[in-house]
């Protein structure tokens, strides 16, 4: 008897759908929100990775003269495991570390990924090959209006170059 009961309400075309109407279309609102806020997330990441690309590479191109004209031919082949398309050993420049990181904090100084600044958490450079790991925080692209305590998210990079000899 009161299986059939609870059968005859939910087969029963009694209610509305405003409710379940209602709620659909704010969980899709939310669902939105989440997208937007993830894509951002991920453009700002990109943006950050290509901005610390382009300072990172002027860095590079500081040329460690004395090791470049005074040292030997086996000082410029890789051996750290960098090699070219073809395969064989890739001659990498040998850079200024300390001129290279003077640019490239002078640059990235100087940025700013959406209104906020760019710090370098991690820099190094072994004479051939130039590292950086970059940390900035976004703010989320859209809001929700319910939730008031809404944090900046950190976005964190990692970037690597070196100088090849052409």
């Amino acid at each position: 008897m009161k299986r059939e009961k609870i059968f005859r309400y939910f087969s029963s075309d009694c209610g509305s759908l405003s409710l379940l109407s209602t709620s659909l279309f704010l969980l899709l609102v939310v669902c939105s929100f989440l997208t937007l806020n993830v894509a951002s997330e991920y453009l700002a990441k990109r943006e950050l990775v290509q901005m610390g690309e382009l300072t990172l590479m002027q860095s590079v191109h500081t040329l460690n003269r004395d090791a470049y004209y005074h040292g030997t031919a086996a000082d410029f082949s890789t051996t750290n495991g960098i090699t070219s398309d073809s395969g064989n050993s890739s001659n990498l420049l040998p850079i200024d570390c300390s001129k290279a990181q003077e640019i490239f904090m002078n640059n990235i100084a100087l940025l700013e990924l959406r209104g906020s600044p760019i710090a370098t958490n991690h820099w190094d450079c072994d004479g051939f090959v130039v590292s950086a790991r970059l940390v900035s925080t976004i703010h989320s692209l859209l809001k929700i209006p319910l939730i008031e305590n809404q944090t900046s998210n950190p976005i964190d990079v990692s970037i690597s170059a070196t100088n090849r000899l052409s």
